[in-house]
């Protein structure tokens, strides 16, 4: 019931702002045929863009590392699957794997209901496989430290530009079945699209890309 109550007032208000005479910008797939289907706007008042585009600058310093790093690139919210990542860091912490890092770059927005407290996120430098970078201005360095970019996101994404960020690097790439991220993720091409979203599933796709010794032409 209270499901219905929001989708109709979505709906509705979407209705009254989007004007006939009106033309409305997308940058997923879904987005457009919701709009479609429920008679909010029709295709001829529709412009598609697949996100807003990235320019990757590379960085003549290429990190040397000695762990397999698995990189988180957002705003920390619980929403964006952060607990989903910690959780999966700890399973891997519980077998005794320490050769593998969870990279979580991005700080809270502290106006958002979703956001993880600074406090908690501070704990997490007591973790032995986890480390938050806080805010990161260039990530270059980062990208090219990284094996596999993790987003495990459930909030309402357009095309997240932290996956742009990551295809373009060619990394290989684990995220949610969420409209946005399938415009940027083909599945067993350039990544893996979970609809499991549970940490023990997360950490076997992680270990497959790990043992695949094809993984480096993976985004070829």
């Amino acid at each position: 019931m209270k499901q219905n109550l929001k989708e109709y007032i979505l709906k509705s208000g979407l209705g009254i702002l989007l004007k006939k005479k009106s033309y409305t910008i997308v940058q997923n797939s879904s987005d457009n045929e919701f709009l479609v289907a429920n008679k909010i706007t029709n295709h001829e008042h529709i412009f598609f863009i697949k996100g807003v585009g990235v320019a990757v600058q590379p960085s003549k310093e290429i990190l040397i590392k000695n762990n397999f790093n698995v990189l988180f690139a957002g705003r920390m919210l619980w929403s964006k699957g952060v607990k989903e990542i910690i959780e999966t860091a700890k399973l891997f912490e519980l077998d005794g794997n320490n050769s593998i890092t969870f990279l979580l770059a991005g700080k809270p927005d502290e106006q958002n209901p979703e956001a993880i407290p600074l406090s908690y996120l501070e704990q997490l430098k007591n973790s032995k496989n986890i480390l938050w970078l806080d805010h990161v201005e260039d990530m270059t360095k980062v990208y090219q430290d990284t094996d596999i970019f993790l987003f495990p996101t459930k909030y309402g994404e357009g095309v997240p530009k932290a996956l742009l960020e990551a295809a373009s690097f060619g990394i290989p790439i684990i995220c949610s079945d969420n409209p946005g991220c399938k415009e940027v993720v083909k599945n067993n091409y350039n990544g893996i699209v979970l609809k499991n979203l549970g940490p023990q599933e997360i950490k076997n796709n992680i270990i497959m890309l790990c043992n695949d010794i094809e993984k480096e032409n993976l985004c070829q």
